[in-house]
């Protein structure tokens, strides 16, 4: 064993550590590469003498406090507004302007800071672009530099999944094709691969994959390659938009759009259940805002477009109204915009 104390490392770009996975002579604060369980590991006597996974769990990586919601629309308007909405009040304020343009039926993929729009350039209702759009969530304003400002197609109802806060993966809404985005540089990679259509779909994920949806298939972060799944869609709708968790489950709307009622996607098994029951509104497109222990679902469509509002809580399988301070505030009614979320 080595200890470092007073002692310069050359620059090798990593460090080795001494690889071991039996039950090695340790002291606390050691620390070891498991490689039966491919982990970095640190020993530690408290409640009995162990090796302890070194790695943030999934669902306390990023403690989520606050949601955005970009765009949307109602009657055929698109706005440029920014709601956003505060976990630890079910609040929701009014950033009016804050988009550099107008758009509806998007998606985008976000990390700490920054949240960008595929197709977010696109100024009208259901309208395609090949222009992104970019908000910072600290300062909450639009920027227009920086990063990739154009996409490989022009674009509406495309689906994005992303891998923590670093990488995500853009299809369909008009191609095929599979493009990786980098959250870290902000550049928009070469093809990578092909999904299973080029037509409007969604995009939903955990950690270890994500889900296109209605297309129904699957794409392992690991490998970064597509599979088709056996179960069912996670939403009836490519325009139900599921509320996504940190934790193993994720709900969306069981039927067509609108719809009343949940379906359930297990993401440690990679299944999708018509269970939990009714949503306790009827409505689709919603705008689902992902917190740590609850969600939003915050302005959707009813047969009109509405800023009503419900609060789901994870460990309850349960919704309940959400109320006016909860409502989409600075518009007469709100769907279909793209939502990001940070700590």
């Amino acid at each position: 064993m080595a200890t470092f104390k007073n002692t310069n490392i050359d620059d090798t770009g990593h460090l080795t550590l001494p690889g071991t996975d039996g039950g090695a002579a340790a002291v606390a604060g050691d620390i070891r590469y498991n490689g039966n369980f491919g982990r970095v590991e640190i020993y530690h006597d408290k409640d009995g003498a162990q090796w302890t996974n070194m790695a943030i769990p999934f669902l306390t990586r990023q403690i989520l406090t606050v949601g955005y919601i970009h765009g949307g629309y109602a009657a055929s308007v698109v706005w440029d507004e920014t709601n956003k909405s505060m976990f630890a009040t079910d609040t929701t304020v009014d950033l009016p302007g804050k988009q550099e343009k107008g758009h509806n039926y998007k998606d985008s993929m976000h990390n700490r800071d920054l949240c960008w729009t595929v197709g977010g350039a696109a100024n009208a209702h259901c309208a395609s672009s090949n222009g992104i759009t970019c908000y910072n969530h600290r300062t909450e304003n639009s920027i227009t530099s920086g990063y990739t400002r154009t996409h490989t197609w022009s674009t509406t109802n495309l689906g994005i999944i992303q891998q923590g806060l670093e990488t995500a993966w853009i299809t369909g809404g008009g191609s095929s094709q599979i493009r990786r985005f980098n959250m870290i540089t902000q550049v928009l990679g070469a093809q990578y691969g092909s999904s299973s259509t080029s037509g409007g779909i969604w995009g939903l994920q955990h950690e270890n994959y994500g889900i296109w949806t209605n297309n129904n298939q699957g794409f392992k972060f690991a490998t970064e390659q597509p599979y088709s799944r056996s179960a069912s869609p996670p939403q009836g709708d490519k325009h139900q938009h599921c509320l996504m968790f940190k934790h193993a489950n994720m709900v969306g709307g069981r039927e067509g759009n609108p719809s009343s009622n949940w379906r359930e996607t297990n993401f440690l098994n990679d299944t999708t259940q018509d269970v939990i029951g009714s949503k306790g509104y009827y409505g689709g497109e919603e705008n689902m805002l992902a917190g740590q222990d609850w969600g939003y679902a915050v302005g959707w469509y009813q047969g009109s477009h509405v800023v009503n509002s419900a609060k789901f809580v994870y460990a309850t399988r349960s919704s309940q109204t959400g109320g006016a301070s909860l409502n989409a505030k600075g518009v007469n009614g709100q769907s279909s915009a793209t939502m990001s979320w940070r700590d």
